[in-house]
């Protein structure tokens, strides 16, 4: 896999991405790069590529003129580490002179530094990698994923925990801190919050956060160690609504339902009546009623309590951010 970490040229985002995609494999001075591999020491690569090879190739006539780039010469430097191996690239246009001998030697100098500097570009671009990973991962979770310091200040959320944030649901943020909506809950959010914090204190924790219309959802608060002294706390919120676009298709994949039936199935776990379900379908109580009953016998349930409480054991999946 190659990656552009930096380049220096004009090149945009989507220069970059088409080079990583569609150009790399295919990129004449990288190939003999690799095939003729001296990590650590600066190399022409005119001295292996020739001038007639460059201007027939793929990378030249469909990369470089294309978006109006007139690099000609490139002067390497190859680098390897336990992530692979890389290259940091000086590149010049057709109308300039050549890397003569004496630029290669200086190059070679400094060979050292810029081997380090380019293997630490490569470990950033990794964490940044891990970063968007991890992000991604929490991202998806249906429900609200929060790390807060002792003093409930917020120091990451995920997407959900954003939305519930902004839109006021349980939990609001004063001035970079978490506080819950409802005042009577404040003070034993706070409270908890600090217990579990401290090391050698407790595991974990619940704590009820009122919602509006008089219900509440159970939050939970889970140590993460911060140092060998400290630790932050990750608090887990589930959304309020269920709302999992997901649920119905792998409804129909575990347990083989149809199209109705997992219908009824997650209607059924969000709180509907049969009659409700009928309204809202458009048909008759008496169909609900048998496609209910198709779903208890599909799930191995004898009550439809059962198949609200066997679904409300499949975790919830959020849609990817758009962004």
């Amino acid at each position: 896999m190659t990656r552009v970490d930096a380049f220096s040229m004009q090149w945009t985002a989507e220069n970059i991405a088409e080079y990583e995609t569609r150009f790399a494999a295919a990129d004449v001075w990288s190939n003999a790069m690799l095939r003729t591999w001296r990590p650590g020491r600066a190399l022409d690569l005119s001295d292996l590529v020739s001038d007639r090879e460059f201007e027939m190739s793929y990378l030249h006539n469909e990369f470089f003129r294309v978006i109006g780039d007139d690099t000609y010469r490139t002067l390497a430097l190859p680098s390897q580490a336990r992530w692979g191996k890389g290259n940091i690239g000086f590149h010049r246009g057709k109308s300039s002179k050549g890397f003569d001998a004496d630029i290669v030697k200086r190059l070679d100098f400094h060979a050292g530094h810029l081997g380090c500097l380019l293997a630490a570009r490569a470990r950033l671009a990794a964490a940044d990698g891990a970063n968007a990973t991890y992000k991604e991962m929490f991202d998806r979770l249906g429900q609200a994923v929060l790390l807060v310091r002792s003093d409930c200040k917020i120091l990451h959320g995920n997407a959900v925990a954003e939305h519930m944030l902004a839109a006021g649901v349980a939990v609001r943020q004063s001035q970079g801190k978490l506080l819950a909506m409802a005042s009577e809950a404040e003070r034993p959010l706070i409270e908890a919050v600090a217990r579990v914090s401290v090391a050698g204190g407790f595991p974990a924790e619940s704590i009820l956060l009122p919602l509006r219309g008089g219900k509440a959802i159970q939050a939970t608060l889970v140590p993460v160690q911060n140092g060998p002294f400290s630790r932050h706390v990750m608090i887990i919120i589930p959304i309020a609504e269920s709302g999992d676009p997901s649920i119905e298709p792998r409804l129909r994949k575990l347990y083989g339902l149809s199209g109705a039936e997992a219908a009824i199935a997650a209607g059924l776990a969000e709180g509907s009546t049969i009659r409700e379900l009928a309204d809202l379908r458009g048909t008759s109580i008496h169909t609900v009623r048998l496609q209910a009953k198709r779903v208890l016998e599909k799930l191995g349930c004898r009550r439809q309590s059962e198949v609200v409480r066997l679904i409300k054991q499949i975790a919830p999946v959020h849609p990817p951010s758009s962004g």
